[in-house]
């Protein structure tokens, strides 16, 4: 017995990075962080897959997932506000494998 199923979602995304240096030299209080930051945008997920009957009450499944949290955009504390912002597309692709047991 096999199984195909498709499935999505959309959402709200908050996305958080911190991004520090270890400075061995660096006196001690002196803040190491470079970047610390929090973007929050428009997310959506979508993902396909097979589920496998192998025993009864019991499914072997494999599925991709393809999940998108939006652009995340920072300025760097040392450069230019309107020259070097950083930013990026927090774009992820996964392959799933699962075991899927039904409980009565």
């Amino acid at each position: 017995h096999v199984v195909p199923y498709i499935g999505g979602g959309i959402g709200y995304a908050r996305n958080h990075y911190k991004l520090s240096f270890y400075d061995a030299l660096a006196p001690a209080g002196v803040d190491t962080n470079v970047l610390d930051e929090t973007d929050s945008s428009f997310a959506f997920q979508l993902g396909a897959g097979v589920n496998f009957a192998i025993a009864h009450g019991t499914k072997l499944g494999i599925g991709y997932r393809y999940a998108d949290l939006g652009e995340f955009e920072a300025n760097l504390p040392w450069a230019d506000p309107l020259v070097d912002q950083f930013a990026f597309e927090n774009r992820h692709h996964s392959a799933v494998v699962s075991l899927n047991l039904d409980i009565h």
